[in-house]
């Protein structure tokens, strides 16, 4: 019974331990809600797969530079204009992701081999803004869906989001932690009661 007890005494350390763990990176990022916006359908040039969740960051950070160096060397992405997207869509043990640039409906030529053609479903999106170190992003996507909930506004679940990523906005263009964020969540249509 003694063993017990000590078990429990230490989950509950580390739960505790945990918990203002994660109060404290909050401090580390700041969520702005804006407008809902209905976006057009957009074309993008990226690279993506399925991956499990475990392994999604390893991944991302091996073609999140490859897409950064592609669209520089092209002159697809220049400082402050164009942003990087970063599409997501999560299951119970992977996550189905895209990054990449915009590209003109147009463009089809440039598409290297290794990269891919997507789409930006048209759909309504709820629009946060996020300041603050990138790292932390999914926490601020778990506030925005937490602020969703108590706004009665209807998260579409199984629908993708994403994150658009300013890159250099200020005096820091290499370094993500300095890029403006702008998080998308899909959310469905909100009737006018005149129906």
């Amino acid at each position: 019974m003694q063993i017990y007890h000590e078990i429990n005494r230490k989950l509950d350390t580390a739960l505790t331990h945990f918990r203002l763990k994660l109060n404290k990176a909050s401090e580390n990022y700041r969520l702005n809600v804006l407008q809902d916006t209905l976006l057009a359908r957009q074309k993008y040039m990226g690279i993506g797969g399925t991956v499990h969740r475990l392994d999604y960051t390893k991944k991302l950070d091996q073609d999140l530079p490859r897409v950064l160096i592609y669209g520089i060397r092209h002159n697809l992405l220049k400082p402050g204009t164009k942003p990087v997207i970063l599409f997501l869509n999560r299951s119970k043990d992977s996550i189905k992701y895209k990054v990449g640039i915009q590209i003109k409906d147009s463009v089809d030529s440039l598409v290297p081999k290794s990269f891919q053609l997507f789409y930006l479903p048209r759909m309504r999106y709820k629009q946060f803004e996020i300041t603050g170190d990138y790292v932390y992003s999914s926490l601020a996507r778990r506030d925005a869906v937490q602020y969703l909930k108590a706004s009665n506004i209807k998260l579409l679940t199984g629908r993708p989001y994403f994150f658009e990523m300013v890159v250099g906005h200020s005096r820091y263009p290499d370094d993500p932690s300095k890029w403006k964020i702008y998080l998308y969540l899909p959310i469905a249509e909100q009737s006018t009661g005149n129906e």
